[in-house]
């Protein structure tokens, strides 16, 4: 247990994220910003799933018309941004290595259309910054992973910085909303460290994921786009079938797959609250291994993680450092190196990098 590569990555997030706290580089990009009114978001896997989950940040606090899309989606779907004013429209590629080849691909087409264009990567050189107009720069170091994770929680830093940062610079947040997020994230990114071993022991002492071979997480709100990256990591370290929803949709039909071995990790928040315990409840009593991370803090027994809310970021980093933390431990629980190769040559036969 403990060998592989990931716990390196998880155990640096909070130097990694405490040190993009403090860095100001945000600040002196921003106001190439600031007459922005509508922002596509093009990125694939975590990155997606990153903004994903800020977007609504961004969209409420600088009062911007957000828009997430895979490039697939930004290259051959609706092409809303047709009807956008290009002086007034940022296309933002995410791509941690730099060099995702659909990333890449859907920003020529930004620029040919002559959006403003900004690149965000961990990778100061990489082909990505190159063709971008503007850069943010993820300061996350190099990570040889398969399933990323100091990189997906940097990515969620960046963009909540650009979400108050460009907020405060338009006047739609205060300095004191402003000051607050800083402070509560720096409390919140402190707090990791303590956190990963609470769920460490927790799995421990539950043997979590024994021969696990499915898997759905349930979340709603912004916590949704945590889900999906639940279901992403998971898939990506056990190299099973995983599945995200949240819980209204979850009623649908998906839960009919349910069996007496799958396993239901629930992201309960204010939202949809109650739907979500009941939901626990019903899981728990059909006996169907049943996690719940729980940011309301209202009740606790053996199959919850309770932890801490904070409101600026909506504990972002929190859920997402206990489901980095699962997706390491259960594989190798089971006996397997979370990073072992699994169809490697799939994104070689598929030009998924430009290098």
């Amino acid at each position: 247990m403990f060998n592989s590569i990931m716990w390196k990555y998880i155990e640096e997030e909070t130097e990694v994220l405490s040190s993009i706290a403090k860095n100001e580089e945000m600040e002196q990009i921003i106001p190439q910003f600031s007459e922005i009114d509508a922002l596509y978001i093009v990125a694939h896997g975590s990155s997606y799933n990153a903004a994903y989950c800020t977007a609504p940040f961004i969209s409420k606090l600088a009062n911007v018309r957000v828009y997430t899309c895979m490039p697939s989606e930004f290259i051959y779907g609706t092409q809303t941004y047709h009807n956008e004013d290009v002086e007034r429209t940022l296309v933002l590629g995410i791509t941690q290595t730099g060099t995702s080849s659909g990333v890449i691909k859907a920003l020529n087409q930004a620029k040919a259309l002559h959006f403003k264009t900004c690149a965000v990567s961990a990778k100061e050189l990489s082909p990505i910054v190159t063709l971008a107009d503007h850069s943010l720069l993820l300061h996350c170091g190099e990570e040889d992973s398969n399933a990323k994770t100091k990189g997906y929680s940097a990515t969620l830093l960046c963009l909540l910085q650009l979400a108050y940062g460009l907020g405060y610079h338009r006047k739609t947040v205060s300095k004191e909303l402003y000051d607050t997020f800083v402070a509560e994230s720096l409390l919140e990114i402190y707090s990791l460290k303590s956190l990963k071993q609470k769920v460490i022991d927790w799995c421990e002492e539950h043997q979590y994921g024994k021969q696990m071979s499915h898997v759905y997480v349930i979340g709603n709100g912004v916590h949704l786009g945590t889900a999906m990256e639940g279901m992403l990591k998971i898939m990506e370290t056990m190299c099973i079938p995983s599945m995200y929803s949240n819980v209204m949709e979850f009623s649908h039909g998906m839960h009919r797959s349910l069996k007496q071995d799958s396993f239901v990790i629930l992201i309960k928040t204010a939202e949809d609250g109650d739907d979500m315990t009941k939901t626990y409840t019903y899981l728990k009593n059909k006996g169907i291994h049943v996690l719940m991370i729980d940011l309301c803090g209202d009740q606790e027994d053996d199959h919850m993680i309770v932890i801490p809310y904070y409101s600026t970021t909506a504990s972002l980093f929190s859920v997402s450092l206990v489901i980095q933390t699962i997706a390491a431990f259960v594989p190798e629980f089971n006996g397997y190196d979370p990073n072992r190769n699994a169809n490697d040559d799939y994104t070689t036969c598929m030009a998924t990098r430009v290098y």
